[in-house]
């Protein structure tokens, strides 16, 4: 046998394979058309690199910004930093969707679930919520610096996924207490 004839006929194999798997490929349901999706929720800030590492530390800012502490401060008094955000304020997904938690900003943030928004675990942050009554978990108990672990979202870092369960739930960073969103499960 030639190898001319071994190489077409290989060829011809691979082209009737692949016409049969395309076949079944166009066949199938579109992925994920009736399945979980998947809906992104982004924390986002403003940090201006030079005036927040000169006062909280080399690395706190990681992406320049153009709200200067000074005008952050400022903000304070009048409900919290317009640069400092959840992307949606309110979100409505099925049962069974996930939240893709992602930080595009310069710092830390958390997506903690709170059963009522509240104070958060900086004191001089809260003036921007009129020093409301800390933040309580769904458990009862107060937001603190230990849900960072499960909550924590890095400027950078992969993100975090949420699942949540039927009904309304809250979430909130305990850093930042005015950036809040809710989320309706449906």
């Amino acid at each position: 046998m030639s190898s001319r004839f071994t190489i077409r006929r290989s060829v011809t194999a691979l082209a009737l394979g692949a016409a049969a798997a395309a076949s079944l490929v166009l066949a199938a349901p579109a992925a994920g058309a009736a399945g979980p999706q998947a809906k992104t929720m982004r924390l986002l800030d403003q940090c201006d690199i030079e005036t927040f590492n000169a006062t909280f530390g080399d690395g706190f800012c990681v992406k320049d910004g153009s709200v200067t502490v000074d005008r952050f401060t400022a903000d304070l008094q009048r409900g919290g930093s317009g640069a400092w955000w959840i992307n949606n304020r309110k979100e409505t997904i099925d049962a069974g969707d996930s939240l893709h938690v992602v930080n595009q900003g310069g710092i830390l943030h958390t997506f903690t679930e709170v059963k009522t928004f509240g104070s958060g675990v900086v004191p001089p942050f809260n003036v921007a919520v009129d020093n409301a009554p800390t933040a309580v978990k769904p458990d009862g108990s107060a937001v603190g610096f230990g849900d960072i672990g499960s909550s924590g979202v890095g400027p950078g870092s992969p993100g975090l996924d949420v699942v949540p369960a039927k009904g309304v739930h809250q979430y909130q960073c305990i850093f930042h207490p005015w950036m809040r969103t809710v989320v309706t499960v449906r």
